[in-house]
């Protein structure tokens, strides 16, 4: 009977892991809409380039069930796995923060690591919080303003396409707007929010890509996240490698 038991159990775990979704996005949802200049010198001269990703719970990893699953840590490894580029990035993100909270820690939780290039994700807590829209725009371009100052390429990473984010009024507004100051500032953007949004219109489950709590990632989304992103930067720098739209979950 246990024997039994532990099949049944085994069986079970295996058909979870078979029915994974494929990590996949088209192409004009991870182009960045940039070149990386110094980042692509730092690779060129055989440096291990600094990456900060500043953010707050998605950066932080939150839902992940471990610090390695988040897609900081998973970005890493993926550069070097699918592109053989060596980086060290940054874990900078902090729970519950909105971008004014970010623009403040710029100072000492970016510019003091001197990297090469800040991935910055914002605007979900702004549109969850319902904080004014205008406040956030202000902050971006300030953010993105003290960046280009010290010569960092960036890349904004928008919101994620989950319930709690799509029922603020004005979600749309900051995709939008985030956009629109990574255009005025030569920023390239990382469209989580396209991609996430793509993966449920072809029928992937919130329960899938999200913990329980209705907007947070899960181990399986950061990891896919983190592929297409590395996948995204290896092209902002030359180096493409694997079709995003041919990538399978692994």
């Amino acid at each position: 009977m246990r024997l039994l038991l532990s099949l049944v159990l085994g069986l079970a775990w295996m058909g979870s892991a078979l029915a994974e979704p494929a990590c996949r996005a088209s192409k004009d949802l991870t182009d960045l809409g940039v070149r990386l200049p110094h980042l692509a010198s730092a690779f060129a001269a055989g440096k291990e380039p600094v990456v900060v990703a500043l953010g707050s719970s998605s950066t932080e990893g939150v839902g992940a069930t471990e610090g390695s699953r988040a897609y900081p840590a998973r970005l890493a490894a993926e550069m070097q796995a699918r592109h053989g580029l060596a980086m060290t990035v940054l874990n900078k993100g902090v729970g519950g923060e909105v971008t004014t909270d970010m623009l403040r820690r710029i100072k000492e939780d970016v510019l003091a690591h001197r990297p090469a290039l800040v991935i910055w994700q914002t605007g979900s807590n702004t549109a969850i919080r319902g904080v004014d829209p205008s406040e956030h725009r202000w902050a971006v371009a300030e953010g993105l303003a003290m960046l280009a100052a010290e010569g960092i390429d960036v890349v904004l990473m928008d919101l994620q396409y989950a319930p709690r984010v799509i029922e603020a009024a004005r979600h749309e507004q900051i995709v939008a707007q985030l956009q629109d100051e990574a255009d005025r500032a030569g920023a390239g953007v990382f469209h989580r929010f396209g991609i996430m949004r793509a993966w449920h219109e072809a029928g992937i489950g919130f329960d899938e890509t999200l913990t329980n709590d209705g907007v947070h990632m899960n181990d399986w989304s950061y990891g896919c996240i983190a592929k297409l992103l590395a996948d995204g930067l290896a092209e902002a720098i030359g180096r493409p490698g694997i079709p995003p739209t041919a990538m399978a979950a692994d």
